[in-house]
């Protein structure tokens, strides 16, 4: 991430400086005490996102402090979106006015809303890791769809199989139900036979 410093000396190449670039300006006054008080966390935050490895380079997002002189020099819509100091604010690289940081002055709470403001810019612009984790991500969703859909086959297949096999025993019981009737017949004609014969040995 590129640092940089704009003043009432160098005001006229902001413009040229945010085109097509991603930026989170903080505007300060030297003599503001709230300015004053977060000095130090701001430049630890410069330091860490200078050699933050994480941020893709690629595109050169910017961290401007921009002093408060140095505005009625600026034909810019962002001094527009400056009431106060300090103002930490978010400019997009087509030139749109992003969201303005309302959080803790600390160099950590600082530093996670301008990785979280880089990142959401980076996945659809820049592409690089983070994209490119939220694909992983993804293939890993859809492969657990594909192993579930094919275990619910699986599934689905015993359950014929079982079905299957509940038809054939309901076959093989109704054919012993009939041989038993079959047989049970056969027992009523024997003794049917055995009836006449005893009658006509009677005459």
């Amino acid at each position: 991430m590129e640092i940089h410093h704009i003043g009432p000396e160098n005001a006229e190449t902001f413009n040229e400086l945010v085109k097509n670039k991603h930026s989170i300006i903080k505007a300060y006054s030297p003599t503001c005490m709230h300015c004053i008080m977060m000095s130090e966390e701001w430049d630890k935050l410069q330091e860490k996102m200078e050699r933050n490895k994480k941020i893709d380079q690629s595109k050169k997002p910017l961290l401007i402090s921009l002093r408060n002189d140095a505005l009625s020099l600026i034909d810019h819509p962002i001094t527009g979106h400056i009431h106060g100091f300090p103002t930490i604010i978010e400019l997009k690289e087509d030139g749109a006015i992003g969201q303005q940081y309302m959080g803790p002055r600390t160099m950590n709470e600082m530093g996670k809303w301008v990785m979280d403001k880089l990142k959401k810019h980076t996945t659809i612009q820049y592409g690089g890791k983070y994209a490119n984790k939220k694909h992983i991500t993804s293939n890993k969703k859809t492969s657990k769809k594909k192993k579930s859909s094919k275990h619910a086959n699986k599934k689905h297949i015993t359950s014929k199989k079982k079905t299957s096999k509940k038809k054939k025993s309901s076959k093989h019981a109704n054919k012993k139900h009939i041989t038993s009737k079959k047989k049970t017949s056969k027992k009523k004609s024997s003794k049917h036979a055995n009836k006449k014969h005893t009658k006509s040995y009677k005459k």
